[in-house]
């Protein structure tokens, strides 16, 4: 809740500091003021936000025995939430978005946002979980560095999944923001 708090605070401050630092050099007037109900959006989103984020860990802390906290230095953590759990975070995610597209100007753009976002989002997964499939089968490196770099790519439990997919939307947000850019420049 801090955080959140924070971050309203600097939201509701930086206008200001930027109009007060370059403000001579926009080729407009800019104007600044307190806008109450933007704000309070921006809380309810970074609180429902910091909510969906935690509640995972969260689960699958309570779903940890004691004793595989000393096994989890030589074994995978198996813990998962349950059904419960899972539903409780989906059902927050889908009201973040329903949230989003509800107080969006455009509705059909914020839909198609959403959607969009999803889509990629599991073509990401479905490569990387390709990439590592085809990695485990084909993939027979010679020297036992590049063995055991392959076997730790490969393994249950590692990141490469995380890693391909965080890579993945990195690289999208990147072209997103230089189509934007071009868009802008016209």
């Amino acid at each position: 809740s801090l955080a959140v708090l924070v971050g309203v605070l600097l939201g509701a401050a930086t206008p200001f500091a930027v109009v007060g630092l370059v403000g001579s050099l926009l080729p407009f007037e800019a104007e600044t003021g307190l806008y109450p109900l933007a704000l309070a959006r921006a809380a309810m989103f970074g609180f429902l936000a910091a909510l969906i984020f935690a509640l995972l860990p969260l689960a699958r802390a309570r779903q940890t025995r004691p004793a595989q906290l000393f096994r989890a230095l030589v074994e995978i953590d198996r813990a998962r939430p349950g059904r419960k759990d899972l539903a409780l975070i989906a059902g927050l995610s889908l009201l973040f978005v329903t949230l989003a597209i509800v107080f969006s100007e455009d509705i059909r753009f914020a839909i198609g946002f959403a959607v969009g976002g999803l889509v990629v989002y599991g073509i990401l997964r479905l490569a990387a979980y390709g990439l590592i499939r085809l990695g485990r089968r084909y993939w027979r490196p010679v020297g036992p560095v590049a063995r055991l770099a392959a076997t730790s790519l490969t393994r249950p439990g590692a990141v490469s999944a995380s890693v391909i997919v965080s890579i993945g939307l990195g690289l999208t947000l990147l072209a997103m923001i230089s189509l934007i850019d071009a868009n802008l420049s016209r």
